[in-house]
């Protein structure tokens, strides 16, 4: 990671429209090391992306309405993450939530409705947490 770490970041009450999920657009973008981050109630629309973090420390993502995305959230490298509450959706061929190398993460609380590929992916995860979530998947695939 280039530059200083990002610590205590927060995001609260905005609404991010794209123009379409095919225009390549990220509703929020960290790729810096952080700490603390705090995204509530975010509602991104019509985007490639909704929300990308990356090396986060104990981030919480919560409330948030990801939909009309071809991706959700996907969070890349990570430790004592809580992602709760929210309500995600991706479109066909999208994932509407990623999770890789995330360590001590919960995920509780959320309602998937992907329309397609697949609902919840974690991969190299370590002792993490997934329960009381909705999972409405009409294909195969639904967690990974």
């Amino acid at each position: 990671m280039t530059g200083s770490r990002i610590s205590g970041l927060m995001i609260k009450d905005v609404l991010i429209a794209g123009a379409g999920s095919g225009k390549g657009q990220t509703g929020i973008w960290i790729e810096r090391d952080n700490d603390g981050t705090r995204i509530d109630n975010v509602t991104c629309i019509n985007l490639h992306k909704g929300i990308y973090i990356k090396a986060a420390d104990a981030a919480r993502i919560e409330n948030c309405w990801l939909a009309e995305c071809a991706n959700g959230l996907h969070m890349e490298i990570g430790k004592q993450n809580l992602i709760t509450g929210n309500h995600m959706g991706a479109q066909p061929s999208g994932i509407t939530c990623l999770l890789e190398g995330q360590e001590h993460a919960l995920f509780t609380g959320n309602v998937l409705f992907p329309d397609g590929h697949t609902a919840l992916r974690m991969t190299d995860a370590r002792h993490g947490q997934v329960s009381g979530n909705l999972i409405r998947n009409c294909f195969l695939g639904g967690c990974r």
